[in-house]
C-alpha cells in the first residue's frame, strides 16, 4: 500500500479544544458549496500544533472551490452563509455577558456549551473554505501578476500593493487610523478605543484581552503607512494592460483579502465575549480557562458531569499533543508521537538541515539582519529594531513589532496572508510560504532575505 500523501494546513498555538473544532469544521461536508476533508492528523512542532490533511482530499477541494469563486452567484451565496453563521456566532457569545452564568446548574452550562459548539464549527467551517480560496487564488494571481510586471520594474512594489490589496479596509487598517488620529493624553478617548478594540489577542478562549497597560504598548509602536505615490486599482489595471480573464483574478483574489480580514474580526470578538462561559466552567471544575482549553469535548462535559478531571494529563498536553478522530472517536495523545504518526498515518518530517530557503515574494527588497524566531504571540517581544522577523505566520498582535524589523518571513501564507499585506503597506521585504523557516534558522543568524527573488540564506 502506497504511504499517503499528506499536506500541511496551518501551525498555530492551538488548544485542544480549537483543534477539535477544526478537525470537524475541516471534515464537514457543505452541501451546494465544497466536500469535506475527512483524513487528518495534528501534531506538536515546538510552540505550535501542525495540521496536515489528505492532498488528494484537498485537491477535490480546490476543484469546488474554483468553481464557486468564478460563479458570482454560488460564490455570494457562500458569503452571505458566512455572514449568516457570523452573526449568529456574535450574538450568540454576546448573551453570556447577560446572563448570569453563576444561577445555572451543571445541565444548563451543557446545553449553552453544546449550542456554542455546534455555532462554532459551523463559522469556522467558512474561515476554512476563505482561507484555502485565498492560498489558491492567491498563488494564480502572483503567476498572472508575474506575466505583467518585471523584476526591475521601479513600481513593482507600488502594483503589488495596488492590485492584492484587500476591496475593502478590513479591521486592523481601521483600528491603526483611530490609533493614528488618537491624542494620547486624551485619557477618555484612549479608554475608548481600549474597550473597543481590547478583544484583538482572544485567538482561543485561553488568550486573555488586552490589559489596559498591554494595549497601551501595543499601540504606542504603531506608525502611519506609506501610501504616498499609489496609484489606483483600475489606473493599474489600464497601465499594465491587463486582460479581461486575468482582471477576473485580481478582482477575486482583492475581494477574498478582504473576507480574509474580515473572519478574524468575528472570530476573535466572539471569542472574546465567549469566555465568560468559560470562565465560569472552569470556575466550577477548579480549572484555569487556560487548562480548560485542553480537555476535548466529552471531558469537558463530562467533568462537568461530576467525573474527575486529571490534572496531569492536561499539563502534558499543554507541552504538545498529537490529535486525530477516527471511527467517531476523539483521540489526543502525548506519548509516541512521531512513532505514531509515521506507524499509523505513514507520516515523516522533513530534514531540515538546510542553509536557503525559497519562497513566495510577497514585497520586494534586499536587506541583512539579525533573525528573531517567532513561533506565537509570548515571543514578539524579542523583536528588536533591525531584526529579520522569522515566524510561522504573523496575526494583527505582530504588527508593532512588525514595524521594528528589516525584513518579514513566514512559513506559512501567500500573497494576500497578513504578513503580505503589512510588509507591503510598511514598504519591507517580505517572502512568506517558506514552510520550515522557523527551524532551518534559529535566533541570532546573520541572513540575506532576497525577496526580489523569494530567496531567504545564512550569510
Amino acid at each position: 500500500m502506497s504511504k499517503p500523501v499528506w499536506e500541511r494546513t496551518f501551525a498555530r498555538e492551538y488548544s485542544v479544544q480549537y483543534v477539535e473544532n477544526a478537525w470537524k469544521c475541516i471534515a464537514m461536508d457543505v452541501n451546494g458549496f465544497f466536500p469535506g476533508v475527512k483524513k487528518q492528523l495534528y501534531i506538536p512542532d515546538g510552540k505550535n500544533i501542525v495540521g496536515y490533511v489528505s492532498k488528494k482530499e484537498m485537491d477535490k477541494l480546490r476543484e469546488a472551490l474554483v468553481k464557486i469563486i468564478f460563479d458570482n452567484d454560488k460564490y455570494q451565496g457562500m458569503v452571505n452563509k458566512f455572514f449568516r453563521t457570523a452573526g449568529e456566532y456574535l450574538a450568540y457569545s454576546k448573551q453570556f455577558k447577560r446572563l448570569d452564568l453563576k444561577s445555572l446548574n451543571n445541565h444548563q452550562l451543557i446545553s449553552l456549551y453544546n449550542e456554542y459548539q455546534r455555532i462554532v464549527v459551523l463559522y469556522t467551517n467558512g474561515i476554512w473554505a476563505f482561507h484555502i480560496s485565498n492560498e489558491m487564488i492567491g498563488e494564480k494571481a502572483n503567476e498572472i501578476f508575474e506575466k505583467y510586471v518585471k523584476l526591475d520594474d521601479p513600481d513593482r512594489n507600488m502594483y503589488l500593493q495596488v492590485l492584492f490589496r484587500a476591496v475593502k479596509d478590513s479591521f486592523i487598517i481601521e483600528f491603526h487610523k483611530k490609533v493614528l488620529a488618537l491624542s494620547f493624553n486624551d485619557n477618555s478617548a484612549l479608554k475608548g478605543l481600549f474597550e473597543e478594540y481590547k478583544w484583538m489577542p482572544c485567538l482561543d478562549i485561553h488568550n486573555s484581552p488586552w490589559s489596559l497597560r498591554e494595549f497601551v504598548d501595543y499601540i504606542k509602536n504603531i506608525k502611519p503607512n506609506d501610501d504616498v505615490g499609489l496609484i489606483s486599482y483600475d489606473d493599474a489595471i489600464t497601465k499594465l494592460n491587463i486582460n479581461k480573464d486575468d482582471k477576473k483574478m485580481f478582482d477575486a483574489i482583492k475581494h477574498l483579502a478582504y473576507m480574509k480580514d474580515t473572519r478574524d474580526f468575528y472570530r476573535r470578538r466572539s471569542v472574546c465575549l465567549a469566555r465568560s462561559l468559560f470562565v465560569e466552567i472552569a470556575r466550577r471544575l477548579h480549572l484555569r480557562v487556560e487548562e480548560l482549553a485542553y480537555l476535548m469535548e466529552d471531558e469537558l462535559i463530562n467533568a462537568l458531569n461530576g467525573k474527575k478531571v486529571k490534572r496531569s494529563i492536561i499539563h502534558n498536553r499543554m507541552n504538545g499533543f498529537m490529535f486525530y478522530i477516527e471511527d467517531g472517536k476523539s483521540y489526543c495523545l502525548v506519548d509516541d508521537v512521531e512513532k505514531i504518526a509515521k506507524e499509523k498515518f505513514g507520516f515523516e518530517l522533513l530534514d531540515k538541515e538546510v542553509n536557503e530557503l525559497k519562497g513566495i515574494s510577497a514585497s520586494t527588497g534586499v536587506v541583512k539582519g539579525k533573525v528573531r524566531i517567532i513561533e506565537g504571540v509570548s515571543d514578539i517581544s524579542k523583536v528588536q529594531e533591525g531584526d529579520v522577523m522569522i515566524a510561522v505566520t504573523t496575526h494583527p498582535d505582530f504588527v508593532s513589532a512588525m514595524h521594528r524589523t528589516v525584513a518579514i518571513v513566514t512559513e506559512e501564507g501567500g500573497m494576500t496572508c497578513h504578513a503580505a499585506i503589512v510588509s507591503r503597506e510598511m514598504g519591507k521585504p517580505c517572502v512568506v510560504g517558506t514552510q520550515i523557516a522557523t527551524k532551518v534558522f534559529k535566533d541570532g543568524d546573520l541572513v540575506e532575505v532576497n525577496a526580489d527573488k523569494g530567496v531567504v540564506r545564512k550569510v
